[in-house]
């Protein structure tokens, strides 16, 4: 979904909207009730805000950790960076340190770090 809304050009706001309208029964009834719930409790729904509460919803905790870990433990072994970079933007999104990250600072350093050694060297030397 995150690629037609790119593709789109829509704004958080509707992505949510857009979102939200694809949802069917039992996911659209939570999600009408989690919005509800927020709205009383005066909390703004962000598309971030949105992405969690479903994530919390449709993953379990076991499995998202098993994500989180998997992430961390990221290396580019024997992919081409471009393959890395596809995994990278997959299992990113299941480690909120790295996903949406206001600062790109550690998830740059987390990339680079999880290239090889000749391209990590390369990079440091071209200074990247």
């Amino acid at each position: 979904m995150e690629k037609i809304f790119r593709a789109l050009q829509c704004t958080e706001n509707d992505n949510i909207v857009f979102a939200a309208y694809t949802l069917t029964e039992d996911a659209e009834y939570l999600w009408d009730g989690v919005r509800q719930r927020l709205e009383r409790e005066g909390i703004i729904i962000t598309w971030p805000l949105f992405q969690v509460r479903f994530l919390e919803k449709y993953f379990s905790e076991d499995v998202r950790e098993k994500k989180e870990m998997k992430f961390l433990a990221l290396t580019q072994g024997s992919m081409n960076v471009g393959e890395y970079a596809v995994k990278f933007e997959e299992l990113s999104r299941y480690h909120p340190h790295y996903h949406n990250a206001i600062n790109e600072k550690p998830r740059c350093v987390k990339f680079v770090n999880g290239l090889r050694l000749e391209i990590k060297e390369a990079i440091k030397m071209q200074e990247i």
